[in-house]
């Protein structure tokens, strides 16, 4: 098949963008013909693949940007022939959309109080931004005009778009992220886990939790934080704890948090990584307290490396365990008090090792090759 990949970013970061580069590497493995439309592209990542670069004419407002993508990809589309369009992105024109993150009319007024749900549409009514999003947006769920089919990547997503555009729940297909288990694997540990440790001045008796996220606010490291602190203080003298952030964005407030919370040279803020791995060698439980998360790549990731995981219940992975068994969720994130007291669970080793030995038994069967196999059941049928 010849199919045509539209995303803003190919590049190795991000969600959207790390499936589009995955999904991308295994059609070629399969005989494919792929070309990439987008505006940022990094060729490294994926050889074999043909790239058409999208101008960048308007960088600002991202809206109009969003428009602009919309509007150059559906014209040089026209000039070639492709079996499929695939898009991550709210387009014209596309045979499957594959959505990886919450309706944006979700986050403007569903859940909302009335009164907040007014000021909602009185911002929409005045500011140009929201209404450009939620035009481009509900048109890729009007079946036949930009898009064919949807897949979600997450019962979460699709259920999400059925609240929100009242699509039936059979026009929308689910087809999880994989996760690469030969790269992510408990094995690294023999590799970095001293090394990374030891850079930053980390016993090898110490538990390191690991957060990895760059929105730091909707991802709720803020909660991480303040959950880590309550464990510090009620385990003091018991074990020795780290807690390593890795990714990008603003960071003062997080660390004033710390220092407020008398913890800050507990929390070392790593930055961006192209190196993730080698930081799930080096820790012991990985957290993510994120509210509505998609599907995260990172999660699928540490579990395959044998870390256990705290994620919250409402959250697209969390579909793909047991609480207790192969991870550990979370009823309420933003609540300090439940993080501390997942943590403290975690704190045994036997406890640790019996989750993170069934994450990977429960992940390694979700790998790029079956997310593969099934978008091409999905293009055959579109």
């Amino acid at each position: 098949m010849k199919i045509a990949i539209l995303i803003k970013r190919f590049i190795q970061t991000g969600g959207a963008e790390r499936i589009a580069v995955e999904l991308s590497r295994s059609l070629l493995k399969k005989g494919h013909e792929i070309h990439v439309y987008s505006q940022e592209l990094n060729e490294n990542v994926c050889t074999g693949v043909v790239f058409h670069p999208i101008k960048h004419r308007i960088r600002k407002p991202i809206h109009l940007n969003s428009w602009d993508f919309a509007i150059q990809t559906a014209r040089l589309l026209k000039r070639e022939q492709y079996d499929i369009v695939q898009s991550f992105e709210r387009v014209l024109r596309s045979d499957v959309f594959y959505v990886t993150c919450i309706c944006y009319r979700n986050w403007i007024w569903r859940g909302q109080s009335r009164t907040k749900k007014i000021i909602n549409y009185m911002k929409v009514a005045i500011d140009p931004r929201h209404m450009s999003y939620l035009v481009l947006e509900s048109l890729q769920f009007r079946k036949g005009i930009c898009n064919n089919k949807v897949v979600a990547t997450s019962k979460l997503i699709k259920e999400d778009i059925i609240a929100n555009y009242r699509q039936m729940p059979q026009e929308i297909e689910v087809v999880y992220p994989g996760v690469e288990s030969k790269t992510f694997q408990p094995g690294l540990r023999d590799s970095y886990r001293k090394e990374v440790r030891d850079s930053y001045g980390i016993g090898d008796d110490v538990v390191v939790i690991l957060f990895v996220g760059s929105e730091f606010k909707r991802k709720g490291l803020r909660f991480l934080i303040e959950g880590v602190a309550r464990l510090i203080h009620e385990i003091k003298g018991e074990k020795e704890l780290r807690c390593l952030v890795v990714g990008g964005g603003p960071s003062a407030e997080y660390q004033a948090q710390a220092m407020a919370l008398e913890i800050s040279d507990l929390v070392t803020f790593v930055g961006l990584s192209s190196e993730v791995e080698k930081y799930f060698a080096a820790s012991d439980v990985f957290v993510l307290p994120s509210q509505n998360e998609p599907s995260s790549l990172a999660v699928l990731e540490a579990m395959a490396c044998e870390l256990p995981v705290i994620i919250a219940e409402e959250s697209g992975i969390a579909e793909l365990v047991k609480d207790g068994f192969d991870a550990l969720l979370l009823s309420d994130p933003t609540s300090a008090q439940e993080i501390k007291e997942k943590l403290l669970l975690v704190m045994n080793d036997d406890k640790r090792r019996s989750l993170g030995m069934n994450g990977r038994k429960n992940v390694i069967e979700h790998s790029w090759e079956n997310a593969c196999d099934q978008m091409l059941r999905i293009y055959d049928s579109t």
